[in-house]
């Protein structure tokens, strides 16, 4: 009797407190385990867009890389304005200019590149911060506001003319 009057005392001792715990079912059960929400992974950052490609050529309408622009990038046998002609379509408005790529640029003194006007072949990367300080063969003798068409050349120039002003990239001129 003394056995069962302890195991009825253990067997209380354990039951009440869980009838404070779940007091409906007066069954021992686990509790379900809340499932875990999934964290949202975080999103792969957004690929930098590629800068844009800088353009081939940008001329100035003033020295010093100040004023209107024009941005090229292909054969151009006559400039658009505001750079490419004057009132009268004697001479351009070009007075600095920057070439961003490698290899060879032409830049024309008459329109749909007359090979009886005077050139001015460049080798790029270059800038030139005052076509009036570059030696022209004619007329009044500086390449400023002379400018009238530009084109992309595959090679350097082949022959000496007496119309062509070469720069290269191991000429300093700014």
């Amino acid at each position: 009797m003394k056995l069962y009057v302890k195991t009825l005392c253990l067997l209380s001792l354990v039951a009440l407190p869980l009838s404070y715990v779940w007091p409906q079912s007066g069954l021992i059960t686990h509790p379900v385990k809340k499932a875990a929400k999934a964290k949202p992974k975080p999103a792969a950052p957004a690929p930098k867009p590629a800068p844009a490609p800088l353009p081939k050529v940008v001329m100035f309408g003033e020295a010093n890389y100040k004023g209107e622009t024009l941005t090229i990038n292909e054969n151009l046998p006559v400039l658009p304005a505001p750079l490419g002609t004057t009132e009268s379509g004697q001479h351009g408005k070009v007075s600095s200019l920057k070439i961003n790529a490698k290899g060879w640029v032409v830049f024309w003194e008459g329109k749909n590149f007359n090979e009886g006007d005077d050139e001015l072949w460049i080798e790029g990367p270059a800038v030139i911060s005052d076509l009036a300080k570059l030696h022209r063969p004619h007329g009044n003798n500086h390449w400023n506001d002379r400018i009238l068409a530009v084109s992309f050349a595959s090679a350097p120039p082949s022959s000496n003319k007496k119309n062509r002003t070469v720069i290269t990239r191991q000429t300093n001129v700014r």
